[in-house]
């Protein structure tokens, strides 16, 4: 799963990327939402 994220922290930039790291830090059920979200973009 760590693949499929590369592609799209590539396009974000990193300060962005950092604040969705900190937002995701400190909600762990958002974090676990985005878990279910992007393992649901893989499979699909």
């Amino acid at each position: 799963m760590q693949g499929n994220i590369t592609p799209s922290k590539a396009q974000v930039s990193p300060p962005g990327f950092f604040g969705l790291s900190a937002i995701a830090s400190l909600s762990f059920p958002l974090r676990n939402f985005l878990v279910v979200i992007y393992t649901s973009y893989f499979f699909l």
